[in-house]
């Protein structure tokens, strides 16, 4: 690895290095020595969330971007480390490689069956304790527990292990299936291991959530990695199969209830309440991290920003309970691609839709402003927080295509433009554009439906109108125009409630019917959004409204 290479990973690294020693340090002096054990699930966490709300720029996308400006293996991963763990001064960042020929899962595997040789006496629930989980951990190449505890359950899975007799204590030992499943080369190793984790998944899923087993199926796992979803709408399709609606869901877990009424007498399935709040963190205990953190086989990304600060102060009081602490650092992502080792692993072909591409990212651009030093890096994240994720985006240009919409006011066909829209705008932007041709009030009352008709399953509200009524759906603002399947279907509606516009009477509820008419390459000369074509009537109205908007003095 270049010496400019490591600079530039550095400084990145200075970033999270930074903020866990300034809370490492304000912490409480007794407790925050628990925390240490979990210096790996902290930087997981920090290492898949955006470093600016709701865009790509995580450190894991950014790391992509970084090597492949270097020419180094986009397959290199930091990993943080103590530089000296009897004195928390620092904390280190070294270089992991992952790749089907020498990934560390394999290693790590062999280096585990050596520790349960010639036999290990496990908890009752054929688990590490927490002493055997922090000794493993020291031996693998993630010093990581939660990482130590996935490896055993792999073991048994793949019946590495098995049991001796005892009468109090559940005792293992490498089984005879040893020799032949570690005489494989790491290639052969490391597609069983993928394998294995997939059935794994599968069963974790069903037996941590009262759901029928056959949602989470090993085909339903596949699919998932084969085919990436966006989290929110994994929930929705696992409620939809089981014929609940996730609005309806999340509704009743926030109605008032009576002081001393069970909810069991309303009529309430209380497992099915209870497994919605856990189902985000059993998905990522058994699905993002370890075909994410553990394998690389996919990248998780978290659309808000890890608080390091914030998080550490929880963290510290959680680790006092062990099997807290255990959870406590799972959280679900919101969204996740394939890696390059995943492409290769599953045998896919990388899309738009299941493949992050590195080009998206500028670097050339970024490198010597932001990356000059520690210190420009951290002030830029500051700064750049500041910004909404269409300007952060917008200043390195990243517009693929343009967006021409043909929009008609519903109820006057001849009443329609042409809006060209970049296609890193969000629906919010739309939005404006439209309120400002339309004269349409800014009150924050309004949906986009991509459908010809007003489906709920298609809605996309306003910000206000998704947290009034709790809606599962990924709101206006958070959806760019890219993200949507303009393939499939062209067309949108918008509804705009409570309003009353100038030439169409006094709806309380106005319609604009939108078709995509075309995507081009955006024209360096032109600065968008604009409207490109109008009608005659739109003209005339549109004069009209200017009109009202002014008042001339008398002369």
């Amino acid at each position: 690895m270049s010496e400019a290479y490591m600079k530039y990973v550095h400084t990145m690294h200075s970033l999270f290095e930074t903020k866990f020693m300034e809370a490492y340090r304000g912490a409480n002096v007794r407790k925050r020595r628990r925390l240490l054990p979990y210096l790996q699930a902290l930087h997981r966490r920090w290492y898949y969330a955006t470093l600016v709300e709701h865009t790509p720029f995580s450190p894991a996308n950014l790391m992509e971007v970084i090597c492949r400006h270097h020419e180094e293996s986009v397959q290199l991963y930091p990993q943080a480390v103590l530089r000296t763990p009897t004195k928390v001064s620092s904390v280190d960042v070294r270089m992991l490689l992952y790749t089907a020929e020498d990934h560390p899962v394999c290693g790590d595997m062999r280096r585990l069956l050596e520790y349960c040789t010639p036999q290990v006496d496990l908890c009752e629930e054929e688990c590490f304790t927490d002493v055997q989980a922090l000794e493993v951990a020291e031996l693998l190449s993630l010093n990581d527990p939660h990482y130590a505890s996935f490896l055993l359950e792999l073991a048994m899975w793949m019946k590495l292990l098995s049991k001796m007799p005892s009468l109090y204590m559940q005792r293992m030992q490498p089984s005879k299936r040893c020799e032949e499943i570690l005489g494989l080369s790491n290639r052969e190793l490391l597609q069983d291991i993928v394998e294995a984790t997939i059935g794994m998944t599968a069963y974790g899923l069903r037996h941590s959530m009262p759901i029928p087993e056959h949602i989470f199926s090993e085909s339903f796992v596949r699919n998932l990695l084969t085919k990436p979803l966006e989290t929110d709408e994994i929930f929705a399709r696992v409620f939809e199969v089981m014929g609940y609606e996730l609005e309806d869901l999340l509704d009743i877990s926030n109605m008032p209830v009576p002081e001393g009424v069970p909810l069991e007498s309303l009529g309430y399935d209380m497992e099915l309440l209870s497994g919605t709040f856990v189902m985000g963190i059993v998905l990522d205990r058994f699905f993002f991290t370890p075909f994410g953190h553990f394998l690389k086989i996919i990248r998780p990304l978290y659309a808000l920003p890890f608080d390091l600060d914030e998080e550490i102060g929880e963290y510290i009081n959680v680790c006092e309970d062990p099997q807290e602490a255990f959870v406590a650092f799972f959280a679900p992502c919101s969204s996740y691609t394939l890696t390059d080792l995943g492409l290769e692993v599953l045998n896919v072909t990388p899309t738009k839709e299941n493949y992050f591409n590195a080009d998206d990212l500028p670097f050339g651009t970024m490198k010597d402003a932001i990356f000059s030093d520690d210190h420009a890096f951290a002030i830029f994240v500051e700064m750049a927080r500041q910004l909404s994720p269409l300007a952060f985006e917008s200043q390195w240009n990243i517009v693929d295509e343009i967006f021409t919409f043909r929009v008609r006011l519903e109820g006057a066909p001849s009443v329609w433009m042409h809006l060209q829209m970049p296609d890193n705008m969000t629906l919010c932007h739309l939005y404006e554009e439209l309120a400002q041709a339309f004269g349409l009030k800014d009150n924050e009352e309004f949906s986009f439906f991509h459908d010809k008709v007003e489906n709920r399953f298609a809605e996309y509200p306003s910000a206000k109108r998704a947290n009034r009524a709790k809606n599962p759906r990924k709101a206006a603002c958070q959806t760019i125009l890219s993200e949507l399947d303009f393939e499939h279907m062209k067309f949108l509606i918008l509804a705009a409630y409570n309003q009353a516009v100038p030439f169409a009477g006094e709806a309380s509820t106005v319609r604009l019917q939108m078709e995509l008419l075309s995507m081009t390459p955006p024209d360096p000369d032109e600065f968008y959004p604009r409207i490109s074509r109008m009608s005659k009537d739109m003209k005339v109205r549109a004069v009209r409204r200017l009109e009202d908007d002014f008042e001339f003095p008398m002369m």
